[in-house]
């Protein structure tokens, strides 16, 4: 208890001492998710990914971030948002996200003296919280991989001053399921996120 209290003091006064240099937001918004190879098509599974935003500013147009996000991905048969004890086909995916991003400044409005439009490509790890698939979709259920690798890409609008809007395309490198006997590119998961981001 007492290491833990020394640790959260340090912290403190590192992040008093430097947090002119960071800047923070929430992040709040909706997946449209499918999984590649499971038989169910289209971007059919709705979730929902929140969280914050740590941001370091590189230079004047470039700011590096680190995501902190719960996510909701998966895939299902229809877009619906019904609960789980239906019968429609599903595979439900929660995962704890840490995405790693280069955000590109553009349109830079003189009066406000910030930029408008954000481009940001990068890349995420995840831990997978919950994988399960009640009523079929994927029958491995005990072989959901625990890590996930994906990049991603993004366009943020500011709508007013430190409120953005944005879109975000987000695809795994390696299988959702580890199953032995299938390329290691099966079972892909991606989605689509529409989020807002209030700069804090």
């Amino acid at each position: 208890m007492k290491v833990l209290l020394i640790i959260v003091i340090c912290l403190s006064s590192g992040l008093g001492i430097s947090a002119q240099k960071f800047e923070a937001s929430v992040v709040v918004g909706m997946n449209a998710a499918q999984i590649d190879g499971d038989l169910l098509y289209g971007y059919n599974k709705p979730g929902i990914q929140a969280g914050i935003s740590i941001y370091y500013p590189y230079r004047e147009n470039l700011k590096f971030s680190l995501e902190m996000l719960y996510c909701q991905r998966g895939s299902q048969d229809g877009f619906a948002f019904g609960g789980e004890d239906d019968d429609r086909l599903r595979t439900s995916l929660n995962y704890a996200s840490l995405p790693l991003i280069s955000n590109f400044m553009l349109l830079k409005d003189e009066g406000l003296g910030k930029y408008k439009i954000k481009l940001s490509p990068g890349l995420a790890y995840s831990y997978l919280i919950e994988g399960k698939s009640p009523g079929g979709g994927v029958n491995d259920n005990e072989n959901f991989r625990n890590h996930d690798l994906s990049f991603l890409a993004g366009i943020s609008y500011m709508m007013v001053n430190n409120v953005w809007i944005g879109f975000r395309y987000t695809r795994s490198v390696v299988g959702a399921i580890d199953i032995p006997s299938r390329a290691e590119t099966a079972l892909i998961s991606y989605f689509l996120n529409f989020r807002l981001e209030i700069n804090l």
